[in-house]
């Protein structure tokens, strides 16, 4: 069985590289807008537009998956791994239906999993701020503090990763992307910085909200 996209029938795009102005690369700095540009899909999804092109710039089309912290699926309404396997804390409202998925913290994943390895670790924890910027419940949250989370990715993410680690961060109050590494223990092959614009401003509950988010990428 190959997982599903329960929300959306558009999955099967182009190649985003073929039009991307830069075409097999991505610089170390890039605005949302330039991945807006590239296709109406882009304009509506750019997150799940981006995973696509670096999908695609990582040679991992189709690369079998482990995601640590899968929240809706959200990076994979275009990018279709051959096998995913998703962990959280509560199972969401899916845009993409995983191949397993488990409602448990990621770190039980070897008393699950075992040891299978997978060609790609992904991490998106939750952010460290005080409130959502939205009115609806803040993904990934759970019984475990973010220190807890960061804690135990090191481990996991070494033991499953057979090409890639992929991280998004966003530094907050607490934790910054230094941490992120120091905790890795080793330094990313590849870091971008992807800038955004909000629609709504900040507010005195929500003071540690970037314009910007680290995909960070390791090599195993």
């Amino acid at each position: 069985m190959h997982y599903q996209n329960t929300k959306s029938n558009t999955m099967n795009i182009e190649k985003l590289v073929d039009k991307w102005k830069y075409r097999q690369t991505i610089p170390s700095v890039i605005d949302q807008r330039e991945i807006q540009e590239i296709c109406p899909e882009c304009r509506k999804h750019p997150t799940a537009c981006f995973m696509r092109l670096l999908a695609e710039v990582l040679e991992i089309e189709d690369a079998t998956v482990l995601d640590l912290t899968y929240g809706i699926g959200e990076f994979y309404r275009y990018w279709k791994p051959s096998y995913l396997v998703a962990f959280d804390v509560k199972k969401w409202d899916w845009v993409v239906q995983p191949d397993e998925f488990y409602e448990a913290p990621f770190w039980e994943a070897p008393n699950i999993l075992g040891e299978k390895k997978f060609d790609v670790v992904v991490f998106d924890p939750p952010y460290d701020v005080v409130k959502a910027i939205s009115t609806r419940t803040w993904l990934y949250y759970g019984r475990e503090n973010l220190g807890t989370i960061l804690q135990n990715f090191p481990k996991i993410a070494k033991k499953y990763a057979r090409k890639y680690v992929i991280a998004k961060f966003m530094d907050g109050r607490k934790y910054t992307v230094f941490d992120l590494v120091n905790t890795f223990g080793q330094r990313p092959k590849y870091v971008i910085i992807y800038r955004f614009v909000y629609y709504r401003r900040p507010t005195k509950h929500n003071k540690v909200i970037k314009t910007h988010v680290y995909y960070l990428i390791w090599t195993m």
